[in-house]
Parts: structure tokens; C-alpha cells; sequence
């Protein structure tokens, strides 16, 4: 004998009695002879979530084009109803058609009407779960990939999940992103205590100073270059910069550290870094800057990069900027398989009084390597090298005393930020290029989700945007 089973979804009223009900699947049982004979198969399952949310909403509109006590709101008169309006609802897994009663008004005279739909009711047609999906996955994946995990997820095509679509709620949604860290900025002030230190705090170098307040912060700032698609050819630059309380920094293997709590922003607009130092005050006041902080700073030497950092000398104590580490290992790991193998041993004591922060031991090293050097092209390589360690002299501090004391003194002692929110997006694949403005928007997703504040953002502002429109 077979069997089937229906799930039916029932109406109940206040006192559990069905008012009404309606089949939503029928399906035949059947033993399993292989595990694709279990359960419901995904085109079932799509078919329950979309019936049921389609009677659900059918449930929840009933009467809610109801206005004004069913009076014209222009002359007072007895609104009549003219029929039902269909709109389009986008739910997580599928798509619904919402009926709303259209209203005229009963005089002849005044031709106020109202025709209703979802968006012009709630400020928008698509549910927020489905657009904090839509923005994630266009922030971190490409928006046709995006659009192609959505498709997944529903089991079909949906005009809402287009790539031009998730483009357009990525951009929005970065765009609102940067005042609400201003928010969060504004309140950080507002309930920061401050505790007074018990001596002065200011000395005029950093060897002579005495501590006696507890608080530092750590910015890293760097850039990377991302393909211009108004210029084909030509790239611009994008900055990233991470701000975050060293101890904040968390070993999770012999090699691998991360920082559990830290705000990252970051930039791509042309306008002589002035939004990115914006970003990094408002990153550093949410993270607690304020006149006693000690601030580090890390970059790879670039002058830009420089004056961010700097950007904060107004909100706190003292600047420590120092050369990441990083990227002078980087250096020398380039020049040694560009230069003769005679050249190892010159560049590997050059590397070593670094460490130590012998700088003018350093540049007598590479410059006894120059006399030594034939080739024109050699020469200019070993010549940028120079350049560089003598452009950032003064910030090249002794590393091996920053190890010993557990200062921070390479970006390599946490998660790349510019690999993490620049070169997984938008250099991977070295066809993509951009326009200025929409990479900086996708930035400001990427950056929210890397600081952990996405999520609050959502909660915060999304839902009360919505409600604002409608």
C-alpha cells in the first residue's frame, strides 16, 4: 500500500482554532534505494520555502493598504476600494507576488487614488537578508560569481540576483558605510573616560620618554595598484590602512598570528589622500586614540604612506614610525637574484646591520658593493636600494630591540591587509579593471567585514534606512 504525505499550512486564531488551510506539498513515499531517494530533493525543498512564504505573505498583507482610517487624507472622504495591485517581493530563496488593495476616493471631485506596491510601502522590494547576502558576497567574490553562488543557493535563475544588481547594492551599501563609522567614532568620544598619566608625558626623543600611560596603537599603511578601466593600460592606487592595540595580536601557530580586534579602511580616490586621512582618524578614535596614546607606525617607506600616519600627530602623544620590516626582507630577498653571487655575502651584511639599525653601516656596505659592480643595469638596481634606505633613514629603528621588547615592527606578524583586502578582489585576475570610484566603494564592504563591524552596521542603520525611505 502506498503512502504519501501532504504538509498543509494552517490558519489558526487566537484560541488555536483553523480558520482556514492550504495544501503546500504532496509527495509519495517511497523506501530508499539509494541515497538520492532520501528526503526532499532540492527543487521540493525550494517549492516548500516558496509556497510557504508565498501564503505567509498573502496572510500579512490582508488590509494593508489600509489609510487613514479608510478616509481620503485630501478631503476626508470615503475611500473606495479598486481592485489589487501585484508587486514583486524578493525573500533569501525565492520571489513572491504581494497583492495590495488599490483606493480611490468616493468624490467626484477629488481624484486623489493611491496604487500601492512593496517598495513604495517599505522603502524597498528586496528583503535586507538577502541584500547583506548579495553585498558579502559581492565584496568578497567577483559580482558574476557572486551572482552564480545565488543562483546555488535559490536552485534557479532570479532577475534580482544579477550581477548588475549586486554591483549596484555593493556600491550603495559602501557608500552608507563610511558615515556610519563616523557614528561609531562620535559615540567612541562620547563614552571614552580618559585616565590622566602621573607624569609628564612628553619628551623630545623617543629613548628619554617615560611611560606612565598604558595605551599604544599600531597603524600599518600600505598601497597596491589596481587596473584602470577609464585608462586602459594605466592603474591606479589604493590604501589600506589597519589600526589596532598590539595586544590585540594573537599566536595561533608557530608562524601565523592574528589580530583579534583592529579597524581597517581604505581609499582609491585621487584626492591627495584626503578621505584616507579621514578614514584613519575616525579608525583610530573608534579604537580609543586620545592625547596619551602611543602610536606605531608601519609602512614600506612610500612618502604617501608616510603622511597618513603622520595624519594622527593632532590626536595623540607621539608617532614612532618605523620601516616594516616586511618590506626591506622583501627588498633584499629581490636584489640577491638580480645582482652576481659575489654580491650575497655584501647584501647579507647590509641586511644584518639593518636589524641592528646601523644604517650608515648598511650604506657603507652597499657602497663598497657598487665599487665592486660592472654591469650599468646592476648599478641602477643596487642605486634604488641606496635610495630607498636613505629616503627612510630616519625611520629605520633597531629591529632586534623591537623583537626583544615585543614591539611591533613588521606587518608580517599578522594577516597581510593590502593580499587580504585589495589583491583577493581586485587583482587576482589581471584582466579585471576598475573605475576609481566603485573600487572604493567595494573597499568599504570589505573593510567593514574585516574590522567585524558589518554586522552591526546592518543591524544599526540598514533596517532604519528602510524605514526612513518608506
Amino acid at each position: 500500500m502506498s503512502k504519501t504525505i501532504s504538509i498543509i499550512m494552517s490558519i489558526l486564531d487566537e484560541d488555536d482554532c483553523e480558520i482556514s488551510s492550504k495544501a503546500i506539498l504532496k509527495r509519495e513515499i517511497i523506501t530508499p534505494s539509494e541515497i538520492s531517494d532520501l528526503g526532499l530533493t532540492q527543487v521540493d525543498q525550494q517549492q516548500l520555502i516558496s509556497r510557504v512564504q508565498d501564503t505567509f505573505i498573502n496572510c500579512q498583507t490582508k488590509g494593508l493598504s489600509a489609510i487613514n482610517d479608510g478616509a481620503c487624507p485630501e478631503c476626508g472622504s470615503h475611500l473606495n476600494s479598486n481592485g489589487k495591485k501585484q508587486s514583486l517581493y524578493h525573500g533569501v530563496y525565492a520571489d513572491s507576488h504581494v497583492y495590495m488593495s488599490k483606493l480611490d476616493c468616493s468624490s467626484p471631485s477629488c481624484k486623489w487614488n493611491h496604487n500601492p506596491s512593496v517598495k513604495s510601502h517599505f522603502g524597498d522590494n528586496i528583503s535586507p537578508e538577502l541584500a547583506k547576502i548579495q553585498s558579502e558576497l559581492g565584496a568578497t567574490l567577483s559580482f558574476r560569481k557572486a551572482k552564480n553562488s545565488l543562483k546555488l543557493m535559490s536552485g534557479k535563475d532570479r532577475k534580482i540576483n544579477n550581477h548588475m544588481r549586486i554591483r549596484r547594492t555593493v556600491i550603495s551599501v559602501g557608500e552608507d558605510i563610511s558615515k556610519y563609522n563616523l557614528i561609531l567614532a562620535h559615540a567612541a568620544n562620547k563614552t571614552r573616560v580618559n585616565t590622566q598619566p602621573q607624569a609628564p608625558y612628553y619628551c623630545e626623543t623617543y629613548q628619554n620618554i617615560s611611560y606612565t600611560y598604558n595605551k599604544e596603537l599600531v597603524i600599518g599603511v600600505d598601497g597596491a595598484y589596481i587596473h584602470d578601466a577609464s585608462n586602459p593600460g594605466h592603474n591606479f592606487e589604493a590604501m589600506i590602512a589597519k589600526i589596532y592595540n598590539p595586544k590585540n595580536i594573537s599566536q595561533v601557530s608557530n608562524k601565523r598570528y592574528v589580530i583579534t580586534k583592529k579597524q581597517c579602511v581604505g581609499s582609491a580616490m585621487k584626492d591627495g589622500q584626503t578621505i584616507m586621512k579621514e578614514k584613519v582618524k575616525v579608525a583610530a578614535k573608534i579604537e580609543g586614540i586620545d592625547k596619551y596614546t602611543k602610536v606605531i607606525g608601519l609602512a614600506d617607506g612610500a612618502k604617501n604612506c608616510w603622511n597618513v600616519i603622520k595624519s594622527l600627530t593632532p590626536y595623540c602623544a607621539i608617532i614612532i614610525c618605523v620601516l616594516d620590516w616586511f618590506h626591506i626582507a622583501k627588498a633584499f630577498t629581490v636584489i640577491k637574484n638580480q645582482l652576481p653571487k659575489y654580491a650575497k655575502s655584501y647584501l647579507d651584511s647590509t641586511h644584518a646591520a639593518l636589524w641592528y639599525g646601523e644604517v650608515d653601516q648598511a650604506l657603507l656596505c652597499l657602497t663598497n658593493l657598487r665599487l665592486k659592480l660592472k654591469e650599468a643595469g646592476h648599478i641602477e638596481k643596487l642605486d634604488a636600494l641606496i635610495e630607498y634606505i636613505t629616503n627612510n633613514k630616519k625611520y629605520i629603528i633597531s629591529y632586534e630591540n623591537f623583537s626583544i621588547e615585543g614591539k611591533p615592527f613588521s606587518s608580517q606578524m599578522a594577516e597581510s591587509t593590502v593580499e587580504h583586502l585589495v589583491a583577493e578582489r581586485f587583482k587576482k585576475k589581471q584582466k579585471m579593471a576598475w573605475l576609481r570610484e566603485s573600487s572604493h566603494e567595494v573597499l568599504q564592504v570589505r573593510c567593514a567585514i574585516s574590522s567585524k563591524i558589518f554586522d552591526k552596521y546592518w543591524h544599526d542603520v540598514y533596517r532604519v534606512a528602510l524605514q526612513e525611505a518608506a
